[in-house]
């Protein structure tokens, strides 16, 4: 088991980035007053771009949990270690 939990860009597909690309031309196609070449595909790739957004944070709130909770685990083993040393130093005397 791995000490650390890392996303990378290689984590997200191609497909992703694909879903991006095509929201971000459209945006701009609007923006610059030309009409959407499909509404109902714009809406649909920016929902799907919207719902790959709240994974992404929810996939980082979740690696911080695990952070958090290995150093809380690594914290309380050195301190079950320190007392184990003392106990065993007590014995020895």
């Amino acid at each position: 088991m791995p000490n650390d939990i890392n996303f990378t860009d290689e984590d997200y597909n191609d497909d992703d980035n694909d879903l991006l690309a095509d929201l971000l031309d459209e945006e701009i196609a609007v923006s610059e007053g030309k009409p959407a070449h499909n509404a109902d595909e714009f809406n649909a790739l920016k929902t799907q771009v919207e719902n790959l957004e709240r994974e992404k944070m929810g996939l980082l709130k979740a690696k911080q949990d695990a952070t958090r909770k290995k150093q809380e685990s690594m914290d309380r083993l050195s301190q079950l270690e320190g007392a184990v040393s003392t106990i065993l130093s007590q014995r020895q005397q």
